[in-house]
């Protein structure tokens, strides 16, 4: 049994372990930092974790880079995951009413980062947006205009009609005469931003990807208060226990996270048909490092040219059987081929057998699709994206995916991309709807004046029914007052 000065003085050490090692982390050391972090017993100093996190993120704006650790551990632990984001939105609301914007605004920050590393469910966004609306203020305004700029995107794709709801809302601020400076370029700013799809963004950092389950943080907003006790010492009953969980935790962190980087180096043709399954396992391992994938498909391709051949048939293959795998493979395996993509392991060419229309797409490849050009907007930006597609040479290769004929087609590809956040990518559809549009508008016209030259040319003489005709022949020339009553027989 350990004492319990051996267990304060094991915690005294962990909280200078963390605290050095998360407030030097930054997005070019995260994985270093990691490894300093996973020598600390985090099963056991979970709340001290967390404590620590929120403590650094409250002085200095580190919320993407933070995003990311806790999107990582939390993959191991994921206790942690939730109480990261139930003590970051107590602590918002705290600064909210205590008028800390420095605090509320870093708050706010790191739980938009742990929205879009899906780690908390963005309903969570939304029912603090909707609390922050009841009681508006010009500093809450500008607080949930700065939320929407770095999760507009991500709410948009979740709920459409409450992201409208709430930027109605805003709007109705924006247009009122008495509205503040500050607020007014705070709400212009958004606006700007909503109406290209939130293109403008703050990259999210690059990080392996590993599986977490989405966190809903409910909030009585009217009555919970922040932990106080996070950091506080606590004796342990049974910390010999925790610690043999823990060494089978960060075993796995080490041989998932860190082993991989070593066996990088020892690279060897496995192109031949034999082999292609290597290939295909390295594109959906759902607890591989992604990082890592993307590297190592970069280097093979770059050695031989038949790489680039072997990796195209799978992402066929891939495509073609996409109905087969579980939703987090596909995610998986969007993100991949999105990297392999961005950055020329395979070319733009594979989109030859993509036809994006009702027929012939279902829910699996358009998920598939999502991530995949989402990855790649993530690594080239729409702008470098949109003049790939525009090349000359892909057009006989993207004539399903943007289809330009069928007009069935263009508008349910227009829809797809404009829902997915693309909507960029949809102009030169919308140039060819807009032409049809017109020319169905003149067709139209044009009929409707043939039709009126035709009855000003050739007027109709309107005719009496035949039946009407008959009645007013039989009719006698005698009116039927003049008339003479025949008195009846008699019997």
């Amino acid at each position: 049994m350990i004492s319990e000065a051996e267990q304060k003085r094991e915690w005294d050490n962990s909280r200078l372990i963390l605290s050095n090692a998360i407030a030097s982390c930054d997005p070019s050391n995260i994985l270093d930092k990691l490894r300093d972090l996973i020598e600390v017993n985090l099963l056991q100093y979970r709340r001290l974790f967390v404590a620590v996190l929120l403590s650094i993120q409250c002085k200095e704006d580190k919320g993407s880079v933070l995003a990311g650790i806790v999107k990582i551990v939390d993959h191991y632990i994921p206790s942690i995951g939730f109480l990261t984001g139930r003590e970051c939105i107590l602590r918002l609301t705290d600064a909210v009413y205590r008028t800390d914007k420095r605090v509320y605004f870093n708050m706010s920050t790191l739980l938009s980062f742990l929205i879009r590393d899906e780690v908390i469910d963005e309903g969570t966004a939304f029912a603090l947006i909707y609390s922050l609306l009841k009681d508006k203020t010009d500093d809450k305004i500008i607080l949930i205009c700065h939320i929407l700029s770095l999760t507009g995107r991500q709410l948009q794709t979740f709920d459409k009609e409450s992201e409208a709801d709430i930027a109605e809302k805003l709007r109705l601020v924006y247009q009122d005469n008495y509205t503040d400076k500050n607020v007014y370029l705070a709400l212009d700013r958004l606006f700007n931003s909503r109406r290209l799809y939130y293109e403008d963004q703050r990259k999210n950092i690059e990080i392996p990807t590993v599986e977490n389950t989405f966190h809903e943080v409910v909030i009585d907003f009217s009555k919970d208060q922040p932990c106080v006790d996070l950091d506080t010492f606590r004796v342990q009953d049974n910390p010999e226990l925790i610690d043999e969980q823990y060494d089978e935790i960060k075993q796995n962190i080490l041989e998932e996270l860190f082993k991989t980087e070593d066996k990088a180096n020892a690279i060897k043709d496995m192109t031949d048909t034999e082999n292609m399954a290597f290939k295909k396992k390295s594109t959906s391992s759902s607890r591989a490092r992604f990082l890592y994938y993307g590297i190592l498909a970069e280097r093979l391709t770059s050695f031989h040219t038949s790489w680039e051949d072997s990796f195209s048939t799978v992402f066929k293959e891939n495509y073609e059987t996409i109905t087969d795998y579980d939703p987090s493979n596909i995610r998986n395996l969007g993100k991949f081929w999105g990297h392999a993509l961005a950055t020329q392991c395979i070319s733009f060419e594979v989109f030859g057998i993509v036809h994006m229309n009702e027929r012939d797409s279902n829910a699996a490849s358009r998920v598939f699709l999502k991530f995949l050009f989402q990855e790649i907007v993530v690594d080239l930006g729409i702008d470098n994206l949109k003049n790939r597609f525009e090349a000359a040479e892909l057009q006989p290769f993207l004539k399903n995916l943007f289809p330009k004929e069928d007009h069935d087609d263009v508008m349910f590809s227009i829809n797809y991309f404009t829902a997915i956040g693309l909507g960029a990518l949809t102009e030169g559809m919308r140039n060819v709807l807009a032409k049809v549009e017109e020319q169905q508008r003149t067709r139209h016209l044009a009929a409707i004046k043939n039709s009126e030259m035709e009855e000003k040319d050739n007027p109709r003489v309107p005719r009496m029914h035949p039946d009407r005709l008959r009645r007013n022949r039989s009719r006698s020339p005698i009116s039927r007052r003049n008339r003479s009553r025949t008195p009846p027989r008699r019997r």
